[in-house]
């Protein structure tokens, strides 16, 4: 931008030329500080982008603790019949693709009354098993001194996106022996909990 021509006199010339250096030199300023905004507005954009990025990482990424409520087979006695409780629990879903996920889970196992009972207990993630094992309980004198605080315990990976996978699948059965000790019991496993977590993009 450059204002008209000066047809001032020849004592205000002097006057003129130097509000016209000073015009034209402060809009060369204004326009290099817009540019210079522009700039700063682009780099700040830029930043803030990968800083959501950044956190969006970092939430997907974070562990999360699933629990679900005792699953409890119906009352048996020792007639030789296996009596089973099963429960499937969507695991939290990553929010924003798909990822690879690794899941850990664990629950106790109890008999009550303490009448001797074979226990076994199944976990599954989409339809796959991962981990299957069996317990006596109450546990006797030979049993592995971790039995007296018995807990079952597995951990795999999966896949899953906003839309599918993460369903973790429990089996409880339970066995009264003919051999065993007669009387009604129930078998139950508690403190049920699962830790979730996914892994980084890429």
């Amino acid at each position: 931008m450059r204002p008209p021509l000066s047809n001032l006199g020849p004592m205000s010339e002097p006057w003129g030329r130097f509000i016209t250096e000073q015009t034209l030199t402060n809009a060369e300023g204004i326009e290099r500080l817009g540019g210079d905004a522009t700039n700063d507005g682009r780099i700040n954009n830029s930043t803030l982008d990968l800083m959501a990025s950044q956190i969006n990482e970092l939430y997907q990424r974070q562990s999360a603790i699933v629990t679900s409520p005792d699953l409890q087979t119906p009352p048996f006695d020792n007639t030789g019949v296996t009596f089973s409780a099963s429960v499937n629990i969507q695991l939290p879903r990553p929010t924003d693709a798909a990822r690879t996920g690794w899941v850990a889970l664990n629950c106790n196992p109890t008999v009550e009354p303490a009448l001797f009972t074979a226990v076994f207990v199944t976990f599954s993630i989409d339809g796959r098993m991962f981990y299957r094992s069996s317990m006596g309980l109450p546990p006797s004198d030979s049993a592995p001194v971790g039995w007296n605080n018995a807990s079952f315990s597995g951990a795999t990976g999966f896949d899953a996106s906003p839309s599918s996978g993460g369903v973790l699948g429990i089996l409880l059965e339970a066995y009264g022996s003919p051999f065993g000790d007669p009387g009604l019991r129930t078998a139950s496993l508690r403190n049920i909990s699962a830790t979730v977590a996914y892994r980084q993009r890429g």
